[in-house]
């Protein structure tokens, strides 16, 4: 008995797991509860799963519970084992109450996690004066009663522009919440949701706010909160100010940020340009809209720990002016930017250490990336203008030897063709290019004209392949293996 439960308690792949199980009766009544706690179910309505438990004598693990739709009923013996027990409850599509909000945050004992997606809460119907104040007196007294201790994110998608969510029952209940994500869909629920943590000093490590642009008013509650952010993502309106940029990157709010992400629109198609104050705490920046002037330079000397980078643009001529190298940079990604070979040079000596990287390129510059970044383990190459020539770098149809091509990345792990059709890209990557690549466990590539038999090959001389996304012609569907122990095969459309 000792041996067999020394061999499961070494076995965590799925597959051999079942295969264990065939051993005999004794090992598969040791193996099933290790499967089964790993297991998800679903059911299609509350009655299925009150069935099922009673049918089976089983319980089901309510650690992580997912319900959507209406005809949920809270006060249910099941359901409040369930909010109990649970880690985690995310609910969505449907409608609840007040009331069935605050059941939620009083039995949620061990509750961490607690997501409403397009969830619309029905408030209590519209009372005289004196008996609303009463009620709330009832309410402020009992609330020590709602205190969720240990519910420390929480996510909200509101269902439409109306959708009031009751920001100002909910947050007071939440003495240590540290993650607030939003996904709101006007400016005034964005107003309620920053005057509610105000009025109630939560003071958040990560907060996201999107779908609706934030305005300057917005930004200025922001820097009010002094909240000890970490992690910051939201979107600007156009009229925002840089100045009111700058000046809220600067407040107490940002000193500890680590990670940030700004989408800023330009107001009527001019850029406005922003600052960035010094935060060296910064480890991922990302940008995309306006720009931020200088930007070499600027996290050269504001963020010098700064270790992932995303930008909409930047100029050559900003490349070319950096005269500092950047060690600690390992991301770098470039969403709407074609640089010639001059300019990629320069970016490779700016940033000797990238490991990953994405950018527009053509057959005439890739070379460039194949020889100057030695530590690439991961490329991204956006853009129409790639084929078997520059992968291979003409070997493909007998070329000379010493251009560059993908077979120089010698620490590459993971190429993504992303995301537009590559109709020059055949068979000839795979046995000219990939092949000469040792390290390479993950191709992504859902629009080219590689062959099923060309897909096969790569499989079998790429042993070590984690994942590999390509279109299959024989079924003309995109398909994605995960090419693991368990051996999954999904498909997309």
């Amino acid at each position: 008995m000792f041996v067999i439960k020394k061999v499961i308690s070494y076995t965590s792949r799925l597959a051999d797991l079942k295969n264990l199980r065939l051993v005999s009766a004794e090992w598969n009544n040791l193996i099933l509860p290790k499967l089964l706690k790993n297991s998800i179910v679903t059911f299609k309505s509350w009655k299925e799963m009150t069935r099922y438990e009673n049918d089976f004598g089983l319980r089901v693990a309510h650690k992580n519970f997912h319900w959507k739709g209406t005809g949920i009923d809270l006060n249910d013996a099941l359901m409040q084992s369930i909010l109990h027990s649970a880690e985690e409850l995310h609910f969505s599509k449907g409608l609840i109450t007040e009331d069935d909000l605050l059941i939620i945050l009083k039995s949620g004992l061990c509750l961490k996690t607690l997501s409403f997606n397009e969830v619309f809460v029905e408030k209590e119907q519209d009372i005289p004066d004196n008996e609303a104040e009463n009620k709330a007196k009832e309410t402020r007294d009992a609330r020590a009663d709602f205190i969720a201790q240990n519910l420390s994110r929480l996510e909200v998608t509101s269902c439409d522009e109306d959708d009031n969510y009751p920001w100002s029952l909910v947050l007071p209940t939440l003495p240590n919440l540290n993650t607030l994500h939003a996904q709101l869909q006007s400016t005034s629920q964005v107003t309620a949701v920053l005057e509610s943590l105000l009025t109630n000093q939560i003071k958040l490590g990560e907060f996201s706010c999107f779908l609706v642009d934030m305005n300057n008013e917005h930004l200025q509650l922001l820097s009010c909160l002094e909240m000890p952010l970490k992690v910051l993502d939201i979107s600007l309106a156009s009229t925002v100010a840089s100045s009111c940029v700058e000046e809220f990157l600067a407040s107490k709010s940002c000193q500890m940020l680590e990670n940030l992400k700004i989408f800023k629109e330009a107001d009527c198609g001019h850029k406005n340009y922003f600052g960035l104050p010094k935060i060296p705490s910064m480890k991922s920046l990302e940008i995309l809209g306006d720009p931020v002037a200088n930007i070499f330079q600027t996290i050269n000397l504001s963020c010098p720990n700064l270790e992932s980078l995303n930008l909409s643009e930047v100029s050559c001529k900003d490349v070319m002016s950096q005269k500092y190298q950047h060690l600690k940079l390992k991301s770098l990604c470039i969403e709407e930017c074609f640089f010639p070979t001059n300019v990629l040079t320069k970016l490779a000596e700016t940033f000797p250490n990238l490991t990953k990287l994405c950018l527009f390129l053509n057959d005439e510059n890739i070379g460039t990336i194949f020889q100057k970044f030695e530590q690439l383990e991961e490329l991204t190459i956006l853009g129409t203008e790639i084929s078997d020539d520059g992968l291979t770098g003409g070997k493909h149809h007998g070329g000379r030897n010493d251009r560059p091509y993908i077979g120089d990345c010698k620490k590459l792990r993971v190429l993504n063709l992303y995301p537009q059709p590559l109709h020059g890209i055949t068979d000839d990557t795979i046995l000219q290019g990939l092949f000469f690549v040792p390290e390479l466990t993950s191709f992504s590539a859902p629009e080219t004209a590689i062959s099923d038999k060309g897909l096969r090959t790569l499989l079998r001389i790429k042993p070590n392949m984690v994942k590999l996304t390509a279109k299959c012609f024989a079924l003309n569907i995109n398909i994605v293996f995960c090419l693991d122990s368990i051996k999954v095969l999904n498909t997309i459309a």
